[in-house]
């Protein structure tokens, strides 16, 4: 009977897993996984003005629109590891620049930043408040888990 029921859990599980990937992978496969961050840096570029920036408070934004900018990209410091976040390698080797943004000579900064997920520490939530603590100009993910946005910063 043990056996039975074990292999009755693990079965519905497995299908629950199946079921998951093919229901998700064509939403993180190809343009899905980066399409709504693209949608906001091309707001962000429509209203660019001379002396912005972008910063970005997570490795995630920094990935998914690096590729299709040219304009000045910059992230917040790791306060302690974003689970799933990339190692100090292959940050340099992708050439990231990584400041605070008090640090960096700029006009105006668009925060590319996640304020609430599952994978981020107290210490990040804590970091970001100042950065956040307005209604975003762009929404980007708008969850039960996620909740991610682009705001619009004057230099402080």
């Amino acid at each position: 009977m043990n056996k039975l029921f074990a292999m009755l859990i693990i079965s519905i599980i497995c299908i629950a897993g199946i079921y998951g990937y093919y229901k998700n992978i064509a939403a993180m496969k190809g343009d899905g996984g980066s399409a709504s961050m693209r949608g906001a840096l091309e707001y962000v570029e429509a209203h660019w003005q001379e002396g912005d920036i972008i910063f970005t408070t997570d490795d995630g934004p920094w990935i998914n629109i690096t590729p299709y900018t040219d304009k000045p990209i910059y992230k917040m410091p790791v306060c302690s590891p974003v689970l799933g976040s990339l190692s100090t390698q292959t940050r340099q080797a992708l050439g990231m620049r990584i400041a605070e943004l008090i640090d960096i000579p700029h006009k105006r900064a668009w925060v590319f930043a996640p304020t609430r997920s599952p994978l981020h520490p107290q210490c990040y939530i804590d970091q970001i408040a100042t950065l956040t603590d307005t209604v975003p100009v762009y929404v980007v993910d708008d969850s039960e888990w996620l909740y991610s946005g682009v705001w619009l910063m004057d230099e402080r």
